[in-house]
């Protein structure tokens, strides 16, 4: 965990006297906390987008890829029948 993060707030000796001060140090750093969390919630958004894309990338290359091996086949399947074509006509088989 990083210090700034590990770091524990005691209240000040003024805060302990004045009520008002201790609560104006509060809303700050409550503000302080929440921008804090709203950069990790971007980060966070941003990592999620990129998975997405990646994912996107990855579905699309499949695709890609499951045509390929389906032609593949078709090819291998068309050669194997001519071969068997072949061989009836001329007798051997």
């Amino acid at each position: 965990m990083a210090e700034s993060a590990a770091r524990r707030y005691e209240p000040t000796t003024l805060e302990k006297e004045n009520l008002e001060a201790h609560v104006d140090l509060c809303a700050e750093r409550y503000n302080r906390l929440d921008e804090r969390l709203t950069q990790i919630y971007n980060k966070f958004s941003d990592v999620e987008h990129h998975i997405n894309e990646f994912k996107d990338t990855m579905q699309a290359d499949n695709s890609k890829y499951i045509k390929l091996l389906f032609g593949s086949t078709a090819t291998i399947m068309a050669g194997i029948l001519s071969t068997v074509v072949a061989l009836l006509i001329s007798g051997k088989i």
